[in-house]
């Protein structure tokens, strides 16, 4: 792909139409946007440049690709001129008489503007035109089935959604985006790495953060492979460390915000910077590292200090707060409380105007409780009663915002704080208002919320396994198929097997008996070879049909009672063996296909006849232990036994421990035993001592 690409840049450079060279930058300028945004704007100005007609295709083209350069670096007002400005020669070329391969680029071109700024619509509050926006971007793709328009596309969708507080609706219109992405091919993976980041971004918003976690992970993975710059590297680290600190693992936490802190220290008017600032400050304190954190608001003060109050400089503040009225060293809190007359902090004055002008922000109730709750307990420590009261009401008040916890924290305020004259009285009074106002808010809003949820994540989860039963169904069709390829194969290969092996055999015999006076030693010697070799040829081949026609045909349960198999089988040993010696202790009734199980007593216990030892009586006892789950056979012998390196092997299809010569056989009698307890979904192992004996067990589920 990439040796492609190459060819048609370098004839795209050669060229000497004027279109042509136009192309040669579009495409540096697709492959640079991400990466050296520097040149992109280079190649872009290049084009301008030869370009002569304003009102052609080719520059309503490069108006849209300036859009997209804005876009890169957040300048939105710009994006929203560009890509206007686009759209409306766009519009205008439109209405010429063209090719369809004309009306077709126009079309695409036309599209890729209004994915952009159906983003810039919903920040300026514009919601239905947003949607209305993405919609006709949508239709206009799938129009001309340009798969990688209908991926951005689908990918801008699910931001809006994002951005409108619908997180399941994004998550299925990513899915949508990644269904028309070629994920292998290399040229995508800038796309992929933005589906990643969204998806994060959906179930952070979900609050899961384990997913959240690991697509954020897969993006940061992608821009790597990318070689983005370390800027864009380092955001996604920032989100990443936000994960964990809210997963409380406040270590990995740290080590990603600090990698992110060392890259964006020198932009000192960046937002992200100040982000990671904050985090950076409630994760050191989290872990105890409170020179660490002293050192972080030392650097982030100066670039807090004239910016309005928000969230950032609410949390800034917060950590601030807390070093100064908890710290465990003196000293630290000494050189806090100067740092914050440096800035013209007095301790009590900025905290409380930071309190009062967050008042009216729902969004914010968990950093003004923090706020609140170390203020109250300084001015309680204080024996400022009155105003420590005044914010111990405030907080009350705040309650009925706060339903999963507040109840709890605000007990732990009467218990620290009773010392308030007359206080308790009215926190209990007002405990018992709350009490009813979160039943009342339960009932009323966050139970309609979570049915809506429920069902959307319910309509989700049901549409994922439509599509995974679909899957399913496909690949038991292939099986079926594919199964019924090799039994034929195995019917095939038998019967054309199983004929030269016979004549060979009877030609030997034939040999044998007629020729046996005239032959010498040697050559009655090798045609011995011959017959005892075809002899255990058509044995496999049998043995081997055997093993592939096993659990082919269709396989039915019924309820097997295990003693009776074995009563009735083990007489077709008496001329090997003295039946005696074969002990059957109480076994269970199964649900298990009975042929297929006969088979397996039949395998195991011919094994244990065929490797007993000369020396000692034969003995086999075959007995079972249940649980609630299964059913435990255990066929035990006294036999030669196996070694230790080998027990993992000896299930292994055609695998042998010991010479024609030694014992006869194939290799493929434990090979059946396992396939047919894994027919009936159980497993099977051995325990064995060298020269001692063998225990093989199998288990088959109990079933109702």
């Amino acid at each position: 792909m990439v040796k492609i690409q190459k060819e048609i840049l370098l004839k795209l450079k050669n060229s000497k139409r004027t279109d042509h060279k136009v192309q040669y930058y579009f495409k540096l300028f697709e492959l640079n946007l991400y990466t050296n945004l520097k040149a992109s704007k280079k190649y872009l100005e290049e084009a301008d440049q030869l370009i002569q007609d304003k009102n052609c295709i080719m520059y309503a083209c490069l108006l849209s690709k300036w859009g997209r350069y804005y876009h890169t670096l957040s300048q939105y007002q710009a994006v929203e001129t560009s890509m206007n400005d686009a759209i409306s020669l766009f519009k205008k070329l439109r209405k010429k008489q063209l090719s369809k391969k004309e009306i077709k680029t126009i079309d695409l071109y036309y599209a890729s503007c209004l994915a952009p700024l159906a983003i810039i619509y919903q920040m300026h509050k514009k919601e239905k035109k947003a949607f209305k926006t993405i919609e006709h971007c949508i239709q206009l793709n799938k129009k001309h089935k340009h798969k990688d328009g209908i991926t951005i596309a689908y990918n801008h969708l699910g931001i809006l959604y994002y951005l409108t507080n619908k997180p399941f609706n994004a998550l299925n219109a990513y899915q949508e985006a990644i269904k028309n992405l070629n994920v292998n091919d290399s040229n995508n993976l800038a796309s992929l790495s933005s589906i990643n980041n969204n998806i994060a971004n959906a179930y952070y918003q979900l609050g899961n953060t384990e997913l959240a976690l690991k697509y954020y992970k897969l993006c940061y993975e992608d821009k790597k492979k990318l070689k983005l710059s370390k800027q864009k590297l380092a955001l996604t680290k920032t989100n990443i460390g936000l994960v964990y600190y809210y997963q409380k693992n406040y270590k990995q936490a740290i080590k990603y915000l600090e990698s992110a802190f060392n890259t964006y220290k020198t932009y000192k008017s960046n937002s992200i910077l100040l982000r990671i600032l904050v985090f950076l400050s409630l994760n050191y304190i989290e872990v105890n590292q409170e020179e660490k954190c002293l050192k972080t608001l030392e650097f982030g003060f100066p670039l807090f200090e004239n910016r309005k109050e928000n969230l950032d400089k609410a949390y800034f503040l917060c950590a601030y707060t807390h070093l100064l009225f908890e710290a465990k060293n003196k000293d630290i809190r000494s050189e806090v409380e100067a740092l914050g007359k440096r800035y013209g902090i007095d301790n009590f004055g900025v905290i409380e105007k930071m309190i009062k002008s967050l008042n009216q922000a729902n969004d914010f109730i968990d950093i003004k409780m923090r706020l609140i709750k170390l203020l109250a307990n300084k001015l309680n420590k204080e024996k400022k009663f009155e105003r420590a009261n005044k914010y111990y009401t405030e907080l009350l008040e705040l309650k009925d915002l706060h339903v999963n916890n507040i109840l709890e924290e605000h007990r732990q305020i009467i218990e620290a704080n009773t010392v308030a004259i007359g206080f308790e009285n009215q926190v209990k009074l007002k405990d018992i208002q709350l009490n009813q106002q979160v039943q009342n808010f339960k009932q009323q809003k966050k139970l309609n919320e979570l049915i809506q949820q429920q069902k959307e994540a319910l309509e989700y989860s049901n549409s994922m396994l439509r599509k995974e039963i679909e899957q399913r169904k496909v690949i038991e069709k292939e099986l079926r198929y594919k199964n019924k390829e090799l039994t034929d194969f195995a019917h095939i290969a038998s019967h054309d097997l199983k004929e030269p092996i016979r004549v060979i055999h009877n030609f030997a015999q034939l040999l044998d008996k007629r020729y046996a006076a005239q032959l010498d030693e040697n050559f009655k010697t090798d045609l011995g070879f011959i017959i005892n070799s075809s002899e255990r040829m058509h044995t496999l081949v049998i043995n081997l049909l055997e093993y592939a026609k096993t659990g082919n045909e269709n396989i039915e349960f019924e309820l097997c009672d295990l003693e009776k198999i074995l009563k009735e089988k083990i007489n077709d040993y008496y001329l090997l063996i003295p039946i005696e010696t074969i002990q059957i202790r109480k076994l269970p009734k199964v649900i298990a296909n009975k042929t297929l199980i006969t088979q397996l007593f039949h395998n195991l216990i011919a094994n244990a006849i065929k490797f007993r030892r000369k020396e000692v009586p034969f003995e086999l006892e075959i007995y079972a232990n249940s649980t609630k789950h299964y059913h435990k056979i255990s066929v035990k012998d006294n036999g030669i036994g196996i070694a230790k390196e080998y027990q993992n092997e000896i299930f292994n299809l055609f695998r042998k421990l010991h010479t024609q010569k030694e014992y006869e056989g194939t290799g493929i009698g434990l090979a059946t035993v396992k396939k047919i307890i894994n027919l009936h979904e159980g497993e099977v192992f051995v325990e064995s001592e060298f020269g001692k004996g063998s225990t093989f067990s199998f288990t088959i589920p109990r079933k109702a």
